[in-house]
């Protein structure tokens, strides 16, 4: 997606409200049913956490390298969408590691 088109996005997102947890809690359960059913391949899986990344990295910490970030986020993402509920860790304890 073309940057301008991301802070688009983005911008509408917002101001919609829908940068809740709710939100991001049903998403992360749309996820799992989609790829559990067998209905989004692998190829689908890492342009949605992509385009998670992408969004997020809008706000990254300026601290942390975009490559560390969006690692940061994949692991994450791959944690979450496996069921896995570690300690949150923030993406200066993950830079730090």
């Amino acid at each position: 997606m073309h940057e301008f088109n991301e802070r688009r996005l983005h911008e509408n997102v917002c101001l919609v409200g829908l940068r809740r947890e709710a939100t991001t809690v049903g998403f992360l359960q749309l996820y799992v049913e989609l790829k559990g059913a067998g209905l989004l391949d692998d190829d689908a899986l890492a342009r949605i956490k992509d385009t998670i990344a992408g969004e997020l990295a809008l706000s990254r910490p300026r601290t942390m390298s975009k490559e560390d970030f969006d690692r940061w986020v994949h692991d994450r993402l791959d944690g979450l969408s496996a069921g896995q509920m570690s300690a949150p860790q923030s993406p200066r304890q993950a830079a730090e590691l």
